[in-house]
């Protein structure tokens, strides 16, 4: 159903909550006066929330009760309605909003932009009233069914990666993460025959990780361009560092005797909340941005899974 998640300004947590009736609803704690706001949502299950930058939209994954049909939906904060995104259009799953137009002006900064089926004018309109949102999309190719990345708004929706490589025999892409200023994207793909980590941006797309093992779960710095993801390349599941410009790889949180998984960055980029079982339970470990030292957090006796950092508010030293 996904972790619960802070808003940019630090004053909202969504979380998804599963009724008796097993209906799940993306509810809105004000964590100042402790008061819950329950959106009337149109489909029985609303998961996976992810806050626009300014903190006045959450933005969802909503299902029919069987899961099927995932349509994107955003709630504002504002106006206390919801809307489905992307024109209804389902299959799309795990939105993400984006920071800025940038990454629009990479796909093609030679010549205007021009996609079959889509109003790139109304794009761009709807893009800067309301802002954008990455996420996958489910595509059926007869029997077989692969996935992936668009880029939408209220009512359009764009496939990216067939504008930069048309010719790819992508199958899979999932958990697409933006950086801190929407200049790049990074995103899970097993377009090299193994699960590895991609970057879409100036350089067009590359593969950061490059490992037979399988890599996944990539983190963006809020302060600087570089990335976490977990891996298997050590024998066990571990977290990795690697700055996208470089590829340069660098163990921060690995175990010979445990899994660490997870990874959560503060708000200033200097330390990674991330889960350890090295104690034989999932529990809450804190590190330094390189690694160097690492500490068991005291938390509640029962397994701890999913750290989210709380942003600075306005106001806090």
């Amino acid at each position: 159903m996904g972790t619960p998640c802070w808003s940019p300004d630090g004053m909202i947590l969504a979380m998804p909550l599963q009724s008796e009736d097993d209906k799940v609803s993306t509810v809105l704690l004000d964590v100042g006066t402790g008061n819950y706001e329950n959106p009337l949502h149109q489909y029985p299950r609303n998961v996976l929330p992810r806050w626009r930058y300014d903190s006045r939209a959450v933005a969802y994954q909503a299902t029919e009760s069987d899961g099927r049909n995932s349509r994107i939906a955003v709630f504002d904060v504002d106006t206390g309605r919801e809307t489905i995104w992307a024109g209804g259009q389902a299959g799309l799953m795990r939105p993400v909003w984006l920071p800025g137009l940038d990454l629009m002006l990479l796909l093609d900064p030679r010549q205007e932009l021009q996609i079959p089926g889509v109003d790139i004018q109304q794009f761009m309109h709807e893009a800067s009233e309301s802002g954008v949102i990455i996420c996958i999309g489910l595509i059926s190719l007869g029997e077989n069914l692969r996935t992936e990345i668009y880029i939408v708004t209220i009512s359009q929706a764009i496939k990216i990666l067939p504008i930069i490589k048309p010719d790819s025999h992508r199958y899979v892409e999932w958990s697409v993460e933006p950086d801190r200023r929407g200049r790049f994207i990074a995103f899970e793909s097993n377009d090299g025959g193994d699960r590895e980590i991609y970057v879409l941006g100036r350089r067009g797309l590359v593969n950061v990780s490059n490992h037979r093992e399988a890599d996944w779960n990539p983190r963006w710095s809020p302060a600087r361009d570089m990335l976490l993801f977990e891996s298997f390349r050590s024998g066990m599941r571990g977290i990795y560092r690697v700055h996208p410009e470089t590829a340069h790889i660098v163990p921060v949180a690995t175990s010979d005797v445990g899994e660490t998984w997870s990874p959560s960055w503060s708000p200033d980029g200097n330390w990674i909340a991330y889960i350890g079982n090295e104690t034989g339970s999932p529990q809450l470990y804190l590190c330094d941005s390189d690694g160097t030292q690492s500490a068991l957090v005291p938390s509640a006796p029962t397994p701890v899974y999913s750290p989210a950092w709380r942003p600075v508010r306005l106001g806090d030293d």
